[in-house]
């Protein structure tokens, strides 16, 4: 696609390669309108793929994303498998839109330089195994992150400057009836006034980085310092246990 802004009425893509190209300053935007459903293959060039209302990333394949941006406008599920995001493209869950983590599912790159993953809705890990959702590149969120089941580890962290938040919006843990849930961050990160971290569930903070939490910090379970730093720019309370 490289004529200009196309809709589909829907896309079943099982595998393959989807270009969505265009010059590299004005790129043709593709909208899938209706369901779009992603098994496997892999989207090139600068463009943008919309997905308007459905994105199921099926089964528990791989999914490329090798260049410019893939767009969720409406509801995306994805349960397992692993979707990589290289050479500097974009996964964009717009605001409105939910991103359901509905299984471990692994946010990774393939190769350099890694992608970036920006949450202006909701981020949503409704579900989880043993395992865990890792995210192992830049994760920005200026919406929602809500972690109701299993365990979110933010492994690529952001940009830890004192003046560049790599995220604005809140972050919530829960503890359901099957056990508590865990949010994880590794690497470094800052997060801004407004994106404290509330909840009944677990807190964790491992792998050498430093977190900064400008925000409020108020987790009712474990929080757990198992490596690297943390700092608190506000006064924190925390009803459960506290690990070093």
């Amino acid at each position: 696609f490289n004529g200009g802004p196309s809709t589909l009425a829907s896309l079943t893509w099982t595998n393959g390669t989807l270009a969505v190209g265009g010059p590299a300053a004005t790129p043709v935007q593709l909208t899938v309108a209706g369901p779009l459903t992603w098994t496997a293959g892999f989207k090139e060039g600068p463009g943008t793929l919309v997905a308007a209302t459905n994105l199921t990333l099926s089964g528990s394949g791989v999914w490329f994303v090798n260049g410019g941006t893939v767009a969720n406008e409406g509801r995306a599920v994805a349960g397992g498998g692993i979707l990589r995001l290289s050479n500097s493209s974009r996964f964009e869950n717009r605001s409105g839109a939910t991103f359901d983590a509905e299984g471990d599912v692994d946010i990774a790159v393939n190769s350099s330089p890694a992608g970036t993953f920006v949450n202006a809705g909701t981020f949503l890990k409704s579900a989880g195994g043993a395992a865990a959702s890792d995210v192992s590149i830049p994760f920005n969120n200026t919406g929602t992150v809500d972690v109701q089941a299993g365990t979110l580890r933010l492994v690529g962290g952001g940009n830890a400057s004192i003046n560049d938040p790599t995220s604005t919006g809140p972050f919530t843990v829960a503890s359901p009836a099957t056990g508590p849930a865990t949010l994880e961050f590794a690497g470094n990160h800052r997060l801004g006034p407004n994106a404290g971290i509330t909840g009944a569930g677990n807190g964790r903070f491992s792998s050498g980085g430093t977190v900064f939490v400008d925000g409020t910090y108020n987790v009712g379970g474990t929080t757990t310092v198992a490596s690297g730093s943390v700092s608190f720019a506000k006064a924190v309370t925390l009803p459960g246990a506290f690990t070093l």
